[in-house]
Parts: structure tokens; sequence; C-alpha cells
């Protein structure tokens, strides 16, 4: 399964109007390889995440066909996420969230419910601008190791 988590800051940003590099990776997102379905891409989102994406699209931006909420809704429809529940990332906070990390994370709080989806995804790739969110994964040495973080989606290898 070729999936990849995407912030909501840099969908909402880079989204509703891709070009370039950002233009690639949402066709790449939108588009069904019936033929080889191998190749199909996939969303790591949670409750949380789902939430965040649709409280965040505003200014029009989610009546755009390549927003997060259409490309969402496409998805959804095709069966194309990859689900982690309330129930995983509790699972994976009590296991993971030492007291050392929760300190460590502090500054990303917003974030640590997302956290736990990256590491448990299938490719741990994770497409995220936000400095403090980069900065809490890599609070993770046991895990950090795994995970491919970048900005931009040239740097990623998600085809």
């Amino acid at each position: 399964m070729k999936d990849i988590f995407v912030d909501t800051q840099i969908a909402n940003k880079y989204f509703p109007k891709p070009i370039g590099h950002f233009e690639e990776f949402v066709k790449w997102l939108q588009k069904r390889d019936v033929e080889h379905p191998e190749n199909d891409a996939y969303l790591v989102v949670s409750p949380y995440l789902i939430t965040e994406y649709f409280k965040s699209s505003s200014g029009g931006s989610y009546k755009s066909g390549s927003s997060i909420t259409a490309i969402y809704n496409l998805l959804q429809s095709q069966g194309r996420l990859n689900p982690k529940s309330k129930q995983d990332i509790e699972a994976f906070q009590k296991k993971h969230f030492t007291p050392t990390i929760k300190k460590a994370v502090k500054k990303a709080k917003k974030d640590c419910n997302h956290i736990p989806i990256i590491f448990l995804s299938n490719r741990k790739l994770a497409l995220i601008e936000d400095k403090e969110f980069c900065k809490a994964l890599n609070c993770f040495n046991k895990f950090h190791h795994l995970l491919t973080v970048a900005q931009s989606p040239e740097k990623l290898p998600y085809k």
C-alpha cells in the first residue's frame, strides 16, 4: 500500500491551486490505476486529522477539486484510505510517549495525535512543513530512522 501522511498546513497551502511538484503529487493522489492497483495512493488518516482537514478548509478552497477535502472524499469513495483509530493512537501514545517524549513534543501539542498515525503507517512517509511538528517526530529515536519527512513532494519516494 502506497500510503502517505499529508499535514493540513501543506494541503491547504498547496493543494487548491497546485503548481510544479505539488501538481504532480495531487494528480498522483487522485489517479486510480485499475491495471496496477499496487500503484494507487492512499492517505493515512485518523478521526483527528479528518476533522482538522474539514475544519481548516476555509476561504472557498474546499470548492477546488484538488482541495484536501475533495481528495479525501475521492479516496474514501474508492477505499483508498489507511485509517488509524483513536484506540490505535491512544495505544501508541501510552506505549511510546514517555515523560521525556511528552516534554520534548510540548511545542507540537496540536500535532500529538498525528504523530502516531505516521509511525503506524505502512511507509512512514510524511509531507510536513511545520518545523515544530518535524522536531517532535525527531524525538522518537527508536523509530526516527524509519521515517521520511519532507516539505515538498519531490523529496519523497511517494510513487
